[in-house]
């Protein structure tokens, strides 16, 4: 998005304006966007969300550098909420496999993303 510096939002009457809302500048799709978008939230935690966004990132890359079938693993039973009974019957291993499995990559996730202060995701 661009700035709202780098246009003319202060060619529109203020005195015409009955809230900061009234008053817009162009989007980058040429919509118009209000100016108060650009006023950065006070109760937002800049630092923190910055930290989760990069715990997030590294999360999945690590995810990504996981072997096929740990991926699928971690995926369906982390993220799409299945059970490790239907995962090991998908995979055609047994239950005990994939408990095992999920193990090694908690283990691992643990050592790689010790770093970081949300590591807990792998709690």
């Amino acid at each position: 998005m661009r700035s709202i510096w780098d246009q003319s939002v202060f060619c529109t009457p203020l005195l015409a304006a009955a809230s900061l809302d009234a008053l817009t500048t162009q989007g980058d799709d040429g919509e118009p966007v209000p100016i108060t978008d650009y006023i950065p939230d006070p109760g937002v935690d800049v630092e923190g969300s910055y930290e989760a966004h990069e715990t997030a990132a590294a999360v999945a890359a690590f995810v990504d550098a996981l072997t096929p079938r740990a991926h699928q693993a971690v995926r369906r039973v982390f993220w799409d909420g299945e059970t490790q009974a239907a995962v090991a019957r998908n995979l055609g291993i047994s239950g005990a496999a994939v408990t095992k499995l999920l193990a090694q990559v908690k283990a691992s996730g643990r050592k790689t993303l010790a770093n970081y202060r949300h590591s807990t995701l792998l709690s």
